[in-house]
């Protein structure tokens, strides 16, 4: 019975948590804790750590494997760059099926099929903070991937 009210008292607590947010915190929440973007699309400075002043701009880091070859892509409002142009649907569509606007697949190391389990409102508040953050223009070829 201990057992239940403490989950019960740490649902509410987290719900009302969630609710106080502004849509920004909470989509800063998502991309930077929960989603974890910035690992595959921040670049890096010296000794690997984390270049903030181009966060999300697009990784250097490869991934070379048997069927495909890509670098994490520019994922801030950059008009020519980033996703500035995307539609909600396009971003929807990308992140929970791993399809880009052009109908081209993402490759399989996006982990589209974790993010299916987000709600409808918890994807416009990512969307909402990665429109919110800086552009950052970032160019990286054609075998970048979302």
């Amino acid at each position: 019975m201990l057992n239940l009210l403490l989950g019960i008292t740490a649902l509410l607590a987290t719900t009302s948590l969630a609710q106080a947010q502004t849509p920004i915190e909470r989509g800063s929440y998502l991309v930077n804790g929960v989603l974890t973007c910035g690992n595959c699309h921040t670049p890096r400075g010296p000794g690997g750590v984390f270049a903030m002043d181009r966060q999300l701009s697009g990784g250097p880091q490869e991934w070379d494997r048997p069927t495909y070859k890509v670098r994490g892509a520019n994922i801030t409002p950059d008009k020519e760059t980033g996703i500035r142009n995307w539609s909600e649907a396009d971003i929807k569509r990308a992140i929970t099926n791993g399809t880009r606007p052009n109908g081209t697949p993402l490759a399989p190391i996006m982990p589209y099929s974790f993010y299916k389990v987000f709600t409808a409102g918890e994807r416009s508040r990512r969307r909402r903070r990665l429109c919110s953050i800086s552009c950052a223009s970032e160019q990286q070829g054609a075998d970048a991937s979302l």
